[in-house]
């Protein structure tokens, strides 16, 4: 394929990310700080490649291939060539800002820049680089590799081409694009905060114990876990951070964090990650 791409960012969403690129084609190249970090993530898109065969979801070839055309390097500057970067670091406005300020003045210009935020508008991105026109939202679900969404958002300044070609990609990477105007949280998360967040308040004020809520929503949502189970999974402190930016971008008080939540998070009770959250592992 002519299109190529280059992937900041090795954690389970950039591995993720490029494991289904590769398997359906386009060729990656991946950095992050480390090589450590770099072998980590292509033992696990391996291992998930190897599993796909197994279940008959991959063919061996098409393994085969996608390894071959993954590529790692630890210099930014290597990344910066490819045609669609999709960046996946720390959802933290100022690092990201700061890495497409690097990345645009290493890049051709015709470089597409696509982040993999899930709360900070794309238009507040857009503006540190001097492509505005080539920076979209390109929203991946966790895990990528079974996670058929991607939501895809234009910024105030981002062209139809740009649009197109994120919406080509995701297509063709097997994945279902939903185009959406700015907004900080998007879609999905506008939608499941104040969900997660109501669930926390409704503990805290002794509605109901973490365990009947949880069987309230799998058995009156037909959700496949509760939401305290979902944010064990995902970790507390991922949630309260995407809570409290979509608090802070929108001023609306229904995004507000509960106590409780905040109170988790300060105790270093984070979920699976940690062994203890809402449940112990």
């Amino acid at each position: 394929m002519d299109t190529s791409i280059g992937i900041v960012g090795s954690g389970i969403m950039g591995s993720g990310i490029a494991q289904i690129a590769t398997q359906n084609g386009y060729p990656v190249i991946m950095t992050d700080i480390s090589q450590t970090q770099l072998d980590s993530a292509v033992a696990r898109i391996t291992n998930g490649l190897n599993q796909g065969v197994e279940r008959g979801f991959v063919e061996a070839s098409a393994r085969d291939k996608a390894l071959d055309i993954l590529k790692t390097t630890t210099k930014i500057e290597d990344v910066a060539q490819s045609s669609i970067v999709i960046e996946n670091i720390w959802e933290d406005q100022s690092a990201k800002i700061k890495l497409l300020e690097t990345l645009d003045s290493a890049s051709p210009e015709s470089t597409i820049f696509a982040s993999n935020t899930s709360t900070i508008p794309i238009t507040e991105l857009a503006i540190a680089t001097k492509r505005p026109d080539k920076v979209v939202g390109m929203h991946f679900f966790n895990p990528p590799y079974a996670m058929q969404l991607v939501e895809v958002i234009k910024g105030y300044h981002t062209s139809q081409d740009t649009l197109d070609a994120i919406l080509d990609l995701s297509r063709g990477m097997g994945r279902k694009p939903v185009v959406m105007e700015d907004s900080a949280g998007f879609v999905v998360n506008r939608l499941i905060a104040p969900f997660l967040n109501e669930a926390t308040f409704l503990l805290q004020e002794g509605v109901a114990t973490k365990e009947d809520i949880d069987e309230c929503v799998r058995l009156g949502l037909n959700h496949p876990m509760g939401p305290f189970q979902l944010m064990d999974l995902v970790g507390l402190d991922v949630i309260l951070h995407e809570i409290s930016t979509i608090h802070n971008k929108t001023g609306d008080s229904k995004y507000r964090p509960s106590q409780l939540l905040k109170r988790m998070v300060a105790a270093g009770q984070l979920g699976r990650k940690t062994k203890s959250g809402w449940y112990d592992y």
